[in-house]
């Protein structure tokens, strides 16, 4: 009944029915209802392609009390394929100046101004 209630969960936070996820993975309406109602429970290319249809990650499926916000943001953040640390920019009207650059090991801001030419 856990993958259940967080389908049905899942469902009510996207405001999905559960006839755009069935089309969505290319399973028969009563296959995903029987998921939905905790009756049958899918294998797990289903609970990978469910998760993805949620943008979530596929503990959100699976775990009792799943925290969504950080399974959102996991996802989000696997999917957006960004470094860890990007370095920050101070922007004026003559140039671009680095003012922070993770690669070189800069903390706090404490590095010396290069131009984004310089980088």
């Amino acid at each position: 009944m856990i993958f259940a209630k967080n389908i049905q969960n899942l469902l009510k936070i996207h405001n999905s029915t559960r006839e755009e996820v069935d089309k969505f993975l290319g399973v028969k309406y009563t296959t995903f209802c029987d998921w939905a109602k905790g009756r049958t429970y899918p294998k797990m290319e289903y609970i990978i392609e469910i998760a993805d249809y949620f943008n979530v990650k596929t503990y959100a499926l699976t775990d009792e009390n799943p925290n969504y916000e950080k399974a959102y943001a996991e996802a989000f953040e696997e999917n957006f394929n960004a470094p860890k640390e990007l370095p920050i920019y101070k922007y004026n009207e003559k140039n671009i100046t680095r003012i922070w650059n993770p690669s070189r090991g800069d903390k706090d801001g404490a590095a010396g101004e290069e131009t984004a030419a310089d980088a």
